[in-house]
């Protein structure tokens, strides 16, 4: 059952970066990476590669890059 948690918790996360990255306004992902809410998350380099602009605030267009 834990597995389970985990992975239900763990695509919650995931969830949540993705829809903080596709809405052209990132506020709330700022506030998460200068909060250092970010230091806990399995997705910190994708956060702070969103952020620095190394990957696109589009999700669809991060296969190709």
């Amino acid at each position: 059952m834990t597995s389970e948690n985990d992975a239900i918790a763990y695509r919650s996360e995931w969830l949540e970066l993705i829809n903080s990255a596709a809405h052209s306004n990132l506020d709330n992902l700022k506030k998460l990476a200068f909060s250092g809410s970010l230091k806990n998350t399995k997705f910190r380099t994708i956060s702070w590669s969103i952020l620095l602009r190394v990957l696109s605030n589009d999700p669809s267009e991060w296969r190709p890059q």
